[in-house]
């Protein structure tokens, strides 16, 4: 190949090279835009109002009623939440009508209890349990 030709492959080559380094970041920044105005349209469904354990639990407030999950598995484990007392550093506890959950958040682990099964000390943090109602 002479000296011309060269030249030529390597102007196209750099040409190519480019104009697939132009297309891959448009793209790139397109879906970055798209995931944003995703993200913000599907958070206006449901928003977490408590989080226990370092995060991994939630109280989440959905159209209807409040629920809390274990956002790690993503299964609910309690419907219909009223209240809960939040103490970050042992216990926490979450309670609808009929039942509780006793929140270890050192360990990261629950128990699900019915309220007749609560101890004195338990009816007693049931008074000062932080209401839920939803926002208008």
């Amino acid at each position: 190949m002479s000296e011309q030709q060269d030249g030529y492959v390597k102007r196209k080559l750099g040409k190519i090279i480019l104009l697939l380094f132009m297309i891959v970041t448009a793209v790139f920044f397109i879906s970055q835009l798209l995931f944003v105005i995703f993200a913000g349209v599907g958070s206006e469904k449901s928003r977490d109002i408590a989080l226990f354990a370092g995060n991994r639990y939630a109280i989440v407030e959905e159209e209807s009623s409040f629920r809390l999950y274990d956002k790690k598995t993503r299964k609910l484990i309690l419907d219909d939440v009223n209240g809960y007392y939040a103490n970050n550093s042992v216990y926490s506890y979450v309670k609808n009508e009929t039942e509780y959950v006793i929140i270890n958040e050192q360990e990261e682990e629950y128990v699900k209890k019915t309220i007749d099964q609560s101890t004195e000390k338990e009816q007693a943090f049931f008074n000062k349990f932080t209401p839920l109602k939803h926002e208008k």
